[in-house]
């Protein structure tokens, strides 16, 4: 089995670890935790972006994800501009632990390929970390928070993982 075809099914049970956490915390999240889960989401997105504009050589990809990594790093201003409006802290989590582990385990796996092997690893860990990341974001995320600006912060992730995702398909697709 291909290298990539492992990380894709080690991605995918980490997946299905996390949304298992998420579902048990619908409701039981305060805003500022909310904050910190989204918050973790975008750094992660943010560092593997980043690890694959160092890595790859692909010109395409390269430019995806340094456009990826401006992107999230506006989406996680957002996200700090609402916690510094609304004068909280974010709150550290076991389903941000969860998030920031799987993904910190998935960037090791990516550091062991390079060339074409990187490329289609990098795209198809990206399609499913996003696709997570969005059903979070809608079975648990947004219906748990109480506040108007983190609603509002979390549609503006929510868009941005959803762009990021039609683009990490489109990648993938090129790739096979």
């Amino acid at each position: 089995m291909p290298h990539f075809t492992k990380l894709a099914f080690a991605c995918a049970f980490s997946i299905f670890g996390l949304a298992a956490i998420a579902q048990d915390t619908v409701g039981a999240l305060s805003d500022p935790e909310i904050a910190h889960i989204v918050g973790t989401a975008l750094k992660e997105e943010i560092a593997t972006a980043d690890l694959a504009s160092k890595t790859t050589t692909d010109p395409t990809i390269r430019v995806f994800a340094q456009a990826t990594s401006r992107a999230a790093s506006r989406a996680h201003r957002t996200v700090d501009d609402m916690l510094t409006t609304r004068d909280l802290q974010a709150t550290d989590d076991p389903l941000s632990q969860s998030l920031s582990g799987a993904a910190a385990d998935q960037r090791g796996q990516l550091t062991r390929l390079t060339d074409a092997a990187f490329d289609k690893a990098y795209a198809n860990n990206e399609m499913l970390y996003d696709q997570m990341v969005i059903g979070i974001l809608d079975v648990t995320l947004s219906p748990s928070a109480k506040g108007g600006r983190l609603k509002a912060a979390l549609e503006t992730c929510r868009a941005f993982f959803k762009l990021q995702l039609a683009g990490t398909e489109a990648l993938a697709r090129r790739l096979k």
